[in-house]
């Protein structure tokens, strides 16, 4: 391995692209220092450039010509290192606040609750609307419906929460009756489908 330099002084010149400051990085050793010469106008931008390429305490000088001599400095520190953070000491007369938790009573034990879970019985989560015929103990209004079907003899046209059983499947709810079946006009009794050919021989 090349030894390390403990100083670097360059000019970089305005029209300058892709300089490599993360390799002069790598060239310096810890606390190794970087001296560069610059235009004034780019020393901002440089200033910029070597604070991400990880170079600290940059400082800039300009002289009269406008040229700025920017100086700037790797740190002490290598990539990768750590270290431990010591706890400052607490200082004499402070006080301490302790936060005092719940009591257990106040806690809610999370077995008791799924104990007290309610038992649903199998009547009241059947649901009819996937059925042919109402279930005997219906909540739901379709045993009333068939049975007005049944007493004028004339099936009522089927209903949805969602009014949309016309439109076709992409816009109806799970529960509609329509569920499955083409696209219809809504003003029509009958579904009718129009299969004829777009296209013109």
């Amino acid at each position: 391995m090349a030894a390390l330099l403990t100083r670097i002084d360059i000019t970089i010149p305005d029209d300058a692209k892709n300089v490599p400051y993360s390799d002069w990085l790598k060239l310096l050793s810890p606390r190794g220092q970087l001296n560069l010469t610059v235009s004034e106008s780019t020393s901002q931008k440089i200033m910029r450039d070597l604070l991400m390429a990880g170079f600290v305490d940059s400082v800039s000088t300009t002289s009269d010509s406008n040229q700025c001599l920017i100086t700037t400095s790797k740190p002490s520190w290598e990539m990768g290192t750590s270290a431990k953070i010591k706890k400052a000491p607490a200082a004499a007369g402070s006080t301490r606040v302790v936060i005092p938790l719940a009591d257990d009573e106040d806690l809610v034990n999370e077995d008791d609750l799924l104990d007290e879970l309610p038992e649903i019985s199998k009547d009241a989560a059947s649901d009819c609307s996937k059925k042919k015929r109402a279930c005997k103990d219906c909540s739901c209004g379709r045993a009333e419906i068939e049975a007005e079907a049944d007493a004028t003899g004339k099936e009522a046209p089927p209903k949805s929460a969602c009014g949309n059983c016309y439109k076709g499947d992409a816009f109806r709810c799970a529960g509609c009756p329509m569920l499955g079946k083409p696209a219809f006009d809504p003003n029509q009794e009958n579904v009718q489908l129009n299969l004829t050919d777009d296209i013109d021989i």
